[in-house]
């Protein structure tokens, strides 16, 4: 089975045009593709992550029932969720004018 999956990789990265490694799946790229790959998926994580923040402010804040203390708490997660998401976006910009700068290609997550 497992030679079977290695001859539908390799022949999937050949009608691609990707370099292959012996065994059929496809060799790295550059250290700066890596990279840029890996500052894709951070980005992808963090802006996940300050989402759930957001949802889980905006119910604390919901279900805060008029208490001073949890409706600040809400509105505060909230705040700094948005903040979070804005810094996200700034940073997917940023780095893509970077790549496009570099010359840097990658269009998966490169890892």
């Amino acid at each position: 089975m497992l030679m079977a999956v290695n001859k539908i990789l390799g022949q999937a990265t050949n009608l691609i045009g990707n370099s292959t490694v012996p065994s059929g799946f496809v060799a790295p790229g550059s250290a700066a593709e890596r990279i840029a790959g890996f500052f894709n998926l951070f980005i992808i994580l963090c802006t996940i992550i300050a989402t759930f923040f957001f949802i889980r402010g905006g119910l604390d804040y919901i279900m805060s029932a008029g208490e001073p203390a949890k409706v600040k708490n809400g509105m505060a997660a909230i705040q700094y969720s948005i903040i979070g998401l804005i810094v996200c976006g700034v940073a997917f910009i940023v780095l893509g004018i970077v790549k496009n700068v570099l010359g840097i290609d990658n269009t998966d997550l490169g890892l």
